[in-house]
């Protein structure tokens, strides 16, 4: 660990209670009881002694706050320094700050990761789905024949008006009008059925997936 003015002691928690110090070669001994009923750790020293609540930040890191107060003393692993450089106070702060950062970035990855896996088992479904098949294929039949319709129908008011007679062409011209807003009124109306059966199977089938395949607490 590192003490308040920034140098590294060495602490040796023996199993029979007895702690060695190590700071700057100079060796004291103490002792040390953890209590599991309510997790503290009692460090006695010669003239002193404290109640500590241990927990581990990662296997690396292993942090005493002082019981009652928020002050804290973090502690290296010394059996994984060689994976962990850490000289002083700042590196154990940036360690954490670049741990915090991977964390978000691993976190956002694994969403990211799982939305798009959902988005295939939603589609997959989707694509074997009868009636939300039906619907797109009444949607795209709809646009080829509406397409169709209204360039006939104005074809033939435009032939009837210069071949045939204007007042054919004056009777038929509300006619294409009236068909010209209600095919993309009926498309329209398709689309907002197919929008609404997506939502309402996405919906279902994630809820699906999710009990399927929960997150890892």
């Amino acid at each position: 660990m590192f003490n308040d003015s920034g140098a590294k002691e060495i602490y040796i928690f023996q199993e029979d209670g007895s702690l060695i110090i190590s700071l700057n070669g100079k060796v004291s001994r103490a002792t040390w009881k953890y209590t599991p009923t309510n997790c503290t750790l009692d460090i006695n020293l010669e003239t002193e002694s404290f109640t500590f609540r241990p927990f581990f930040l990662d296997d690396h890191l292993f942090v005493l706050q002082l019981e009652g107060k928020e002050e804290f003393s973090f502690w290296i692993n010394n059996s994984l320094t060689s994976k962990l450089t850490v000289k002083s106070l700042s590196d154990i702060k940036f360690y954490l700050e670049h741990k915090e950062q991977s964390m978000l970035q691993l976190l956002i990855e694994k969403e990211s990761k799982r939305k798009k896996i959902l988005q295939q088992f939603i589609d997959g479904c989707l694509s074997r789905d009868e009636y939300y098949l039906m619907l797109k294929r009444k949607l795209n039949k709809g646009k080829k024949l509406g397409i169709i319709l209204i360039l006939f129908f104005w074809l033939l008011i435009y032939f009837s008006f210069t071949a045939i007679n204007g007042l054919i062409s004056s009777l038929l011209y509300p006619l294409g009008i009236v068909l010209t807003l209600l095919v993309p009124i009926y498309l329209v109306g398709i689309s907002y059925r197919i929008m609404r059966y997506q939502e309402k199977e996405a919906q279902q089938l994630s809820e699906r997936f999710n009990r399927k395949y929960p997150e890892d607490e």
